[in-house]
């Protein structure tokens, strides 16, 4: 199945995107600013968020590119199982962040562009893919 690798070299790639703006790389944007206002979207913010909680992030990410990969590689066993309830922890927490930006809440506290027009765009619809992805995953061992 192709989905598992795929899904780990997404993940990654986007761990390593987070990694990269904790040493001061700000792709895709030409500075701080910019790069807050097109991955946060917050008006309170003007400098990325802590690099402890980047780096938290960046190892989720990695940790649910290798749930992904596991998956795909159809573990069995007792080890299979813990696998399949992590991917299904992780197809949540990835279809709650997709769902999530289309709520006004979200969109009240997040509203600075390029941002509020990326989460509409992009962000959120590839939360939601990914969550597909991982449940198609994860659905035939429950």
């Amino acid at each position: 199945m192709i989905a598992g690798p795929a899904l780990f070299i997404i993940l990654t790639t986007i761990a390593g995107i987070h990694i990269a703006w904790t040493r001061g790389i700000y792709w895709p944007a030409e500075d701080e600013r910019s790069l807050v206002n097109m991955v946060v979207g917050r008006a309170d913010m003007a400098r990325m968020p802590p690099h402890k909680l980047t780096y938290g992030v960046a190892a989720a990410l990695i940790l649910g590119g290798v749930t992904a990969l596991a998956l795909g590689m159809e573990p069995a066993g007792l080890f299979g199982s813990a696998i399949a309830y992590l991917g299904a922890g992780f197809c949540g927490i990835f279809f709650l962040r997709g769902l999530l930006g289309y709520l006004p809440p979200w969109r009240s506290r997040h509203p600075v562009e390029p941002f509020a027009t990326l989460d509409k765009m992009f962000y959120s619809p590839a939360c939601i893919l990914i969550a597909e992805a991982l449940f198609t995953l994860v659905s035939p061992r429950f």
